[in-house]
Order: structure tokens, then sequence, then C-alpha cells
């Protein structure tokens, strides 16, 4: 029941972004690159590690149920010899980074969806934590050594964004409406804040704000320490892309078809509309504020004007682009809808090579 929930939240979501005609995939799960290998999971929920120069197979590991029919929404993180990733089976996976052997899997009540989150005393290999979000309404700590759990809070409702992290805090969003905040190291609640709607958004923390967006049309700043509200931003759709802040702007995408610069204070610098619902988190790179879209392109703006630079493809059109991109020096790296996997100059968009992953299990 849960899981045909999901499915047609996520089939909505696909409608949404203007991707209606196309096959559904079943996943968007995005890149993570680490010492020259490129991480990623598949709509098939197998997870692939491959060259991140040529895009050379080095392997892959199947993570989920023969009998699955979904994939991977949540991208990998490297750490400790480790890579964590979540599936919708409801599984949180450790495989060696350099064979892709499961070490270890701890089972939550339902779906994880977002990004996990590695934190702790990441110089301490024991005291490592990972930190995993689940549709079952609860946060887990997790021991990144062995999957043991360390402390777990459930909240009023579904949690399909990720989490951020700073000054022993942590903080999450739930579709209760909540965004809260606990200590990192025991789980406890130390403040929640009501926004007006479901958050799905991953919070972005910089420099004492946490921001977050929100199924109400909002992006919201609060103060980290004490969830006191600053400002607040509405948009004509869900906010469910993760804030990216640089400098004095505050960039992010929304389900209305438009990436919005804010400055510090919550006012609007510049927007750029696409032909579909961005629900990709953008990036900086080389000056670039770089970000996909339902529309089946990946875009490169001027960050300061918000000027196109670039799209890719520049005639054609992909799949949808749910993912945040990854970058490594001056190559970027994305996936699609369809499956697939890119890497591009992020200069100005060429493609260097292409990988196709599997769709089914």
């Amino acid at each position: 029941m849960l899981k045909a929930k999901f499915i047609c939240i996520f089939a909505l979501l696909t409608l949404i972004s203007g991707c209606a005609g196309q096959a559904p995939a079943s996943g968007w799960s995005g890149p993570t690159v680490s010492g020259g290998t490129l991480y990623v999971g598949s709509p098939g929920g197998r997870v692939y590690a491959l060259d991140a120069a040529t895009g050379q197979k080095r392997w892959e590991t199947k993570i989920v149920e023969e009998k699955s029919t979904i994939g991977l929404y949540s991208s990998p993180i490297v750490g400790e010899g480790l890579i964590y990733l979540g599936t919708f089976e409801g599984k949180v996976i450790a495989l060696d980074a350099e064979k892709g052997q499961i070490r270890w899997e701890f089972k939550t009540e339902g779906a994880v969806v977002a990004t996990s989150l590695l934190g702790g005393d990441t110089l301490s290999h024991r005291d490592t934590l990972v930190y995993v979000t689940s549709s079952d309404h609860k946060v887990y700590a997790l021991r990144a050594q062995d999957g043991s759990k360390v402390w777990e809070f459930k909240t009023g409702g579904q949690i399909w964004g990720g989490e951020a992290l700073g000054d022993g805090l942590l903080y999450i969003g739930s579709f209760d409406g909540r965004l809260y905040a606990l200590n990192g190291e025991s789980g406890d609640k130390v403040w929640e804040f009501r926004a007006g709607g479901a958050i799905a958004s991953t919070p972005r923390l910089a420099q004492g704000v946490v921001y977050f967006g929100s199924l109400d049309n909002k992006l919201y700043a609060l103060e980290a320490d004490s969830g006191e509200k600053i400002w607040e931003f509405k948009t004509e759709n869900w906010v469910w892309s993760q804030p990216l802040v640089s400098g004095d702007r505050v960039y992010f995408g929304s389900l209305d078809h438009k990436m919005y610069a804010l400055d510090r204070k919550g006012d609007k610098v510049w927007v750029f509309e696409t032909g579909g619902a961005i629900r990709s988190s953008p990036l900086l790179a080389q000056g670039l504020l770089i970000f996909g879209s339902g529309d089946g392109h990946l875009y490169a703006l001027d960050q300061e004007t918000g000027k196109e630079i670039w799209r890719f493809p520049q005639e054609e059109r992909l799949a949808a682009i749910h993912s945040t991109p990854s970058v490594t020096q001056e190559t970027l790296y994305f996936t699609s809808y369809e499956g697939k996997v890119y890497a591009l100059r992020a200069e100005d968009g060429g493609q260097l090579w292409e990988f196709e992953m599997d769709k089914e299990g």
C-alpha cells in the first residue's frame, strides 16, 4: 500500500515535469565522484562504478530484490572506503568502494528516497555516523562501520528529503510540515518550526541560517540555532529543490519551472524560466549555475545575471533531469530519467561520454 502511494506520487511528479507520453523510468539517483571513480544507482536497482574520465564500467552490484520494479532514487555517498545508498524497499546498504561487495545492510520500515549524510567524527571510523531518512516517518543515525543503530527520531509524517548538519545540530523536514533541529549525537529534539505545507526539500545550512523549501510553494530562511523565521519567499508551485547558497545569493528551483536567485534578505535578484518542473538542486562550476529541468535539458546560467550560457542538449531533449549534477575539476556529470549517465565539459556543455545503465532489475 505504501509503495503504491509512492508510485502514484512519483508518476504525478513525472506528469508535472512535462514528461507525459514518455515511458516512466523508476529512479533518479544522481552521480557521485570520488578518487577518479563515478558511483551511481540505476533504475534497475544496480550500483555502478565507472571510470570518471572515460565512462568505462569498473563494477556493478544489484542491491534490490529480484522482483522489484522500483529502482534507486537516493544518490551514493562515499566515505570510510564504503559507498552508502538507500533503496525504495527501505534498506540502507554499504558497499566496498573498490569491488562493490555488500558490507552491511540496515532495514527501515519505509522507502529511502533521499541521499544520506555522513557526519560525526569522520577521523575516527567507529564514531562516523550515517544519517538516513525514511518514509516510515523516521530519521536514523547508524554507525558507518557496521550499520548498527545509534538512535532514531520519529516525526509525524513521511520523510522524503535529506539532512543538513552543522554545529552539532541535524536539520530535517517532514511531511508533517515541520522542520526539526535535532542533537546530532543523541537525536534529541532541540527545536521545531511549522511551515505551511509538507517538506520534501533537503535543507541547506549556511552562515547560521537554514534554508528549505516546502509544498506550500515557499522557500524559508530560519535562524539555525533557534528556528526563528527570518523570511519566506513565495513561488507558484512546490519547492522541492535543495537551495544553494553562495556569497550573498540563494539559488533554488521550483516546480513552477523556474530557477530563482534571491539575496540573503529574501529579495528576488533574477528568475530564469525553463520548460519543465525543477526538482534538481543547482551547483556552481566555473562561475556557472548548473541544474537540470523536467523539460529534458541541463542548463548553465551566468550566476550573477541569470543569462543562459549553454544548455545540453541544444536542440534535442533528454528525459527529465531530476537528480542533482556532480562536478570535479572541469567536468560535469549527471543522470537523466531514461537511465543514462552523461559527462560534459563544464565550460561549454560539450559531451565527453555517456553510459547507459540498466532499466530493469
